[in-house]
Formats: C-alpha cells, structure tokens, sequence
C-alpha cells in the first residue's frame, strides 16, 4: 500500500455536528410561532431526512415544509439547497485525532488524498477552514469532474494523480455504496469508518470504528 485516499465528511470531517448546526441557524431564520422546544423538534426532522447528507437539501425542505407547514428558504435565497450550498461549510469541524493521524501517515511515507462527492465550492470550502491541504498529495471534488463516486473513473482519476496505481490505494470512507463500491470495482483495498458505533457486514471487509485504528494498519 503506498497511498491512502480518504472521503471527507463524516470520514475526515465530522458532518453530524457541523450538520446539526447549520439546520439549527436555517431554523432560527425562519419566521414562526414555534417556541425553542418545537424548533428543536425540527432540527431533528431535518437530520432524519438529510440521511446523512446524501440527499439534495430540498428534500429535506419539503418534508420540513409536509410536517411543520413551514418554508425553510431564507430571504435572499431561490431555495434551500442554495442557502446550504453558501452557508453551511463555515460549521465545519474534523474529528478528534484527525491532525495526528494525517502527521503520522505522511512521516510513514504514504501519499495522501481526499476524494469528495459534493459542490465544488462547498467541498473546498470545508477543506479550507479545516486547514489540513497541506497534508494532501490530490484533492478531487466530483464537481471539479464529469464524475461522482462510485463511479470507478474518478477513482482511478485519483490515483492518476497520486502517481499509482488502484491495487496500491487504500480507500477510507462512510458510505458503503459509494466509498466501498467504487474502489473495490477498481481493485483498490477499502475501509469502511463506522464512526457512529453499531455497524453489521457479511463481506470480509477492513472495519474502523475511529480514524486513529488506521495507525494500526501496516
């Protein structure tokens, strides 16, 4: 293994926290009658259905708007996913031991990438206020690209860049059906990051549960 290619949120960058707290300002902006008790209970709506961020923003402003008959979209704004695009990356925030364990890879000798579905703004947005580029050999966003994961070319666009081949990557990611898929089609070796405890797999697959195990690995 001579490279590791990570995803970024809820991999490097830990989304439920920095999720929670966009819905929560979009919620505070709405003109309404609920009271703070009422407004949480939309907040917690809202991270039902974002799904962990793989659904469109709208989505989640539409059963919002079934469930609580009120209109998310701030002034200013033609939609919801508009205002998530531009507003949400300045909540941000990696998880514990995310520094080190970049330091400790690259003293190892491994090139290092992130390899991001998303807005191109938004996505290098994030990884700017993490300020963690530096640690980085590539950084592909799917918006950059005519690709998205688990599209194997913009896995094999990665290790392009990395100057490797795919048998030669290790994949670190959240999502099954599109980190894991993805680079296991091209023949990369994958590990899935359970971050949020409880987790069940038939396949024999690398599991983590922190991104620290990773230092575990040879």
């Amino acid at each position: 293994m001579k490279a590791i290619i990570f995803d970024f949120d809820d991999t490097l960058g830990n989304r439920y926290v920095y999720a929670y707290d966009a819905y929560k300002e979009a919620v505070s902006l709405v003109d309404c009658d609920l009271d703070a008790f009422e407004k949480e209970c939309v907040v917690q709506s809202c991270m039902v259905h974002d799904q962990h961020g793989d659904v469109n923003k709208n989505y989640v402003a539409k059963r919002i708007f079934e469930e609580f008959g009120i209109d998310l979209t701030p002034k200013g704004y033609a939609c919801f996913n508009d205002w998530w695009k531009a507003e949400s990356s300045k909540y941000v925030v990696l998880f514990d031991g995310v520094v080190e364990v970049l330091e400790a890879l690259k003293q190892r000798g491994y090139k290092l990438a992130i390899l991001t579905n998303g807005s191109s703004f938004s996505q290098h947005e994030k990884i700017r206020l993490t300020k963690i580029e530096s640690y980085f050999d590539a950084i592909v966003v799917s918006k950059d690209t005519e690709f998205e994961k688990p599209d194997v070319e913009i896995f094999e666009l990665v290790a392009r860049k990395l100057g490797v081949s795919c048998k030669e990557c290790l994949m670190v990611g959240d999502i099954f059906a599109k980190d894991m898929l993805g680079a296991y089609r091209c023949g990369m070796d994958v590990c899935w990051l359970a971050n949020y405890g409880q987790y069940r797999v038939s396949e024999d697959v690398k599991v983590i549960s922190h991104i620290r195990e990773l230092l575990d690995f040879e």
